[in-house]
């Protein structure tokens, strides 16, 4: 009898012992897709400046029960704060037997350090404390998938740039119009989207749907409008008329007159006009005397050339 307590006792414990390893064990990662290379739980990722990678785990609960689960990164930023990790669901519930899709995020700034960079994933669960448990199946445990943060971008006259986020993975299924339909499809599961419209009409209102779906089958839509640049017309130029030729216009050199010196006044000093008259008086009294001398020689010898007449 008392063997028997014993074993009973024993049994009791083992069980005790048994059942939290048995939960322990509910949660296992069955996939990791995405950017990076896994080392272990540490993820290894190649950042460059204002560039972003993800990486998609997927969950399965294999116990029957329905588990509490925390999930983090560390750390959540490196490279002073330039690069930085996240997790799109840090804290959720999953069902029985169901999948959940983890996305971490790397984010780096325009001025982060080119590099690998890495982190630790790290995964805690524990019975949920409603302690429901029975089969959950396809999405138990998962939140609705959330469209957020849509903007429109890079707007010119014939393009567009749509952007925005999902709280997981998911596919893109995005129509635009103005009269007709376009749809364009992205079957890649990802949290960040980028869909670009080209061929648009210029100055016109479009209008846009989203509509995203994860693996779950879980779906969200959401709506938007933008309106493409109107080109301004350019204004008709102006013919400029032809200018009328001028000749040129020769513009005789300035002339100098000549400039006639006229020598200053002088003062005659006294007795300048007496002494040419007084030679001049002297020179006619000369030539006078010349004359009457030449004059009288020629009579006297006249006279005595002529014969003296006798007398009878």
């Amino acid at each position: 009898m008392r063997k028997i307590a014993i074993a009973g006792m024993l049994a009791l414990c083992l069980t005790l012992l048994i059942t939290p390893v048995a939960s322990a064990a509910g949660i296992s990662i069955t996939s990791k897709i995405g950017d990076g290379a896994w080392v272990g739980d540490n993820w290894q990722v190649a950042m460059y400046p204002a560039e972003t990678k993800t990486a998609v785990l997927t969950l399965y609960n294999s116990s029957s029960s329905s588990l509490d689960v925390e999930v983090s990164v560390i750390p959540t930023s490196l490279d002073d704060d330039n690069v930085t990790f996240e997790v799109d669901s840090p804290a959720f519930t999953m069902s029985g037997k169901a999948y959940a899709d983890i996305t971490l995020t790397a984010s780096a700034s325009g001025s982060a350090t080119p590099g690998v960079y890495e982190a630790e994933f790290e995964l805690k669960f524990e019975i949920a404390s409603s302690g429901g448990g029975g089969g959950g199946g396809g999405g138990g445990g998962v939140g609705a998938l959330q469209i957020t943060d849509i903007e429109v971008n890079n707007i010119t006259e014939t393009s567009a740039e749509i952007t925005f986020r999902t709280n997981r993975g998911a596919t893109t299924r995005l129509t635009y119009w103005a009269s007709a339909e376009t749809v364009i499809r992205d079957s890649g599961y990802t949290t960040r989207h980028t869909v670009i419209l080209e061929g648009l009409n210029v100055c016109t209102e479009y209008q846009f749907e989203i509509k995203c779906e994860d693996k779950y089958g879980l779906r969200d839509t959401e709506y938007g409008v933008f309106i493409t640049l109107c080109i301004e017309p350019s204004p008709t130029p102006t013919p400029t008329p032809m200018p009328t030729p001028t000749p040129p216009t020769t513009t005789p050199p300035a002339t100098t007159p000549p400039v006639t010196t006229i020598p200053p006044e002088t003062t005659p000093e006294v007795g300048t006009y007496w002494w040419p008259l007084l030679w001049a008086g002297i020179g006619l009294a000369v030539i006078a005397l010349g004359v009457l001398a030449w004059w009288w020689f020629k009579v006297k010898k006249k006279t005595k050339k002529q014969p003296t007449l006798d007398k009878k």
